[in-house]
């Protein structure tokens, strides 16, 4: 569920009363406000952090404050964060560096972390396994 989205809290409460977990989708530091504004932050399954930032470079100073926002209101669900585009690889490689979970496939980016296009998702995988070691 998106933060960003009009009525999300509505909705989220709508999926809990029915025996359905959320991922909160966070986009801003602003959105995890909204999360603990609507009084749901403790019942959410995991924390998705997703912003569009375009640029590369500045992506994980919006990613570190968004994290930093969460600490400070004690939300403590799981997080994944993955980037976009050209974000996507520096995103990743900031989720292995700090212990946060993430994710990669043609949805984030169709580039391997060379430049080159990935034939398919199994490619982007590999790469993405290889950066474990």
């Amino acid at each position: 569920m998106n933060l960003s989205e009009d009525g999300f809290a509505d909705v989220m409460r709508v999926l809990l009363e029915n025996g359905i977990g959320i991922e909160a989708g966070l986009w801003s530091v602003q959105d995890a406000d909204r999360l603990v504004a609507c009084g749901l932050a403790d019942r959410v399954t995991r924390v998705l952090i997703e912003p569009p930032h375009p640029d590369p470079m500045a992506a994980p100073l919006l990613y570190e404050a968004i994290h930093a926002r969460l600490d400070t209101h004690g939300i403590d669900a799981p997080r994944l964060q993955h980037g976009d585009g050209e974000a996507a690889w520096p995103i990743l490689d900031d989720a292995l560096a700090t212990g946060y979970d993430s994710r990669i496939g043609f949805e984030d980016t169709f580039l391997l972390p060379d430049g080159e296009r990935a034939p398919d998702n199994a490619a982007l995988v590999a790469a993405a396994a290889r950066l474990l070691g």
